[in-house]
């Protein structure tokens, strides 16, 4: 068995999973997480993977979300066209193989595709496993600023040194206003962190797929099993802020979460943050990857940078044209017919 193409509920995808280095298993790479997705936010879609696989030792693994163009653009120009891109969270190619497997990898690939009248794949890399530099030569990888990682590996003492002043005053004041936090591998207060989660995107203007459906919550136990931890802050009986943290192996994720408007003043926020990150410190994590800003150096950015002033990674997304003239030929037409188009975006019909 050399190169195919799975869908998410396959056995073969954990098979594989399992057989990769400690270093190269994130919780994006699993079955479970794909099979997620596949249940929920891309129930339209077709969630898959590319592996290579021989007997020589090479694996490669490559997650994918295959999209049929005319389910989100209303023109009869998208007929027949396909694109794929990077399951929500990180993405890109995960495994170990000879550089001679990789040209090989990538040309079953570029043929898969073409049967399916793939013409461009977009990617968002794994900022701490550097998959960008794995892009094929068809593809250009693109940093577009800060990805803000924690770094585990130290004493947690020396962690909590690391934070900026503004947290540990933060998380002081947490204290002294009397906000408590807890975990749970469970969906017992799900009620509250969606009602907390939907009013602040509400809040942020958020667009319609950050509104991620119930069903995805509810199948976290059943897919996700022990890779996610719910985390709550409480005040006077009140849950004020939550986060839903990702993880498996090395790799802990702040994934979803919000805050009660009102409770801004408490700073809980930050009190959920420092037990987030001596939580998985405990469990064995190496990183805590709690992400970047809408734009650089924006507000968001910065305040994830005062839980490690020292670890902010640089963060890739890529763009792969399998097909140039389809390309460049839908780009006209979907102009001419009137859509909008990002020029400056790879994907440009995606808005």
């Amino acid at each position: 068995m050399i190169f195919q193409v799975i869908s998410s509920d396959n056995p073969f995808w954990d098979q594989c999973f399992n057989i990769l280095e400690r270093n190269q298993k994130d919780v994006f790479y699993t079955s479970g997480f794909a099979q997620l997705c596949q249940k929920t936010i891309n129930a339209q879609d077709k969630v898959q993977c590319a592996i290579w696989n021989d007997e020589q030792g090479n694996l490669l693994m490559y997650p994918f979300v295959l999209r049929n163009l005319c389910t989100f653009i209303d023109d009869p120009n998208v007929d027949g066209f396909y694109d794929t891109v990077s399951l929500y969270g990180r993405g890109g190619i995960v495994g170990q193989a000879e550089d001679v497997v990789f040209k090989l990898f990538y040309r079953e690939l570029e043929n898969y595709f073409s049967d399916k009248n793939v013409f461009c794949s977009f990617d968002r890399f794994h900022p701490v496993i550097g998959n960008h530099d794995l892009i094929p030569h068809q593809g250009k990888a693109m940093e577009i600023g800060g990805f803000v990682i924690a770094d585990l590996q130290r004493d947690m003492d020396e962690i909590n040194r690391s934070f900026k002043s503004s947290v540990r005053k933060d998380v002081k004041k947490a204290i002294r206003n009397g906000v408590e936090w807890f975990c749970e591998n469970s969906i017992d207060h799900l009620d509250d962190f969606l009602a907390i989660y939907y009013k602040t995107m509400d809040r942020n203007n958020a667009s319609d797929f950050h509104y991620f459906p119930e069903e995805y919550f509810r199948n976290l136990e059943t897919l996700l099993k022990e890779d996610f931890l719910f985390f709550y802050a409480r005040h006077e009986g009140t849950i004020v802020s939550c986060e839903l943290v990702l993880l498996h192996g090395d790799y802990s994720h702040s994934f979803l979460g919000g805050t009660r408007h009102e409770a801004l003043p408490l700073a809980a926020n930050p009190l959920l943050k420092k037990a987030i990150i001596e939580t998985t410190h405990k469990m064995g994590c190496r990183y805590y990857l709690l992400g970047g800003g809408h734009q650089a150096e924006d507000g968001i950015f910065k305040y994830k940078k005062a839980y490690a002033p020292e670890g902010v990674y640089p963060s890739f997304i890529g763009g792969t044209i399998w097909n140039n003239e389809r390309y460049q030929k839908l780009k006209l037409e979907l102009s001419e017919a009137g859509h909008q188009i990002i020029s400056s975006r790879f994907q440009f019909y995606d808005i």
